[in-house]
């Protein structure tokens, strides 16, 4: 035997060693349903929630289940869909979700305007457009595109920004 094969052989009983006493250590550091679910290839979702009443509260489970509800007065509507159903998630800006959604609210009412009231009502109705797409201020949107279509959108409080970069990290790791 020569002192190549050995080296080898020790450096595999070493690198054996060393990945025993990593999965001691998960088992001791990381939570219980991970290593479970780890030791049967299936994919482990940190569970969190992101939200207010007023915004919408998104749901997320170990299992990649998740569930968007908002209320509205008395309505309660809610939104069911897995973490596999996910094809984008992105955190918008205010400015950014209005001018994307709204398209074209300036031109649009400086065109009503226009239309109705003449010159005078062009000027108008562009300041009304530009109001309306400055009213949200500093606040930022998660948008959730799903593959059958559907887009799911939560406004993200100041208090939840961190988290809501941690929900879109956590369910776009599959994505």
């Amino acid at each position: 035997m020569s002192d190549n094969d050995t080296i080898t052989d020790k450096d595999r009983r070493k690198a054996e060693r060393a990945e025993k006493r990593e999965a001691r250590r998960k088992f001791w550091t990381q939570p219980l349903a991970q290593t479970r679910a780890e030791k049967r290839g299936e994919i482990w979702y940190q569970p969190m929630w992101l939200g207010t009443r007023q915004t919408g509260i998104l749901d997320l489970n170990s299992d990649g289940r998740m569930k968007y509800t908002t209320v509205d007065g008395t309505t309660v509507t809610r939104e069911r869909f897995n973490a596999n159903d996910i094809e984008s998630a992105t955190i918008e800006t205010a400015a950014d979700y209005v001018e994307r959604t709204s398209g074209g609210r300036v031109a649009g009412g400086a065109l009503v305007g226009g239309v109705l009231l003449g010159p005078l009502g062009l000027a108008l109705g562009a300041g009304a457009g530009v109001l309306a797409k400055q009213k949200h201020g500093g606040a930022e949107y998660l948008i959730v595109e799903l593959n059958d279509g559907r887009t799911v959108t939560i406004e993200v409080a100041r208090k939840h920004a961190i988290k809501a970069r941690k929900i879109r990290d956590e369910i776009t790791r599959t994505a």
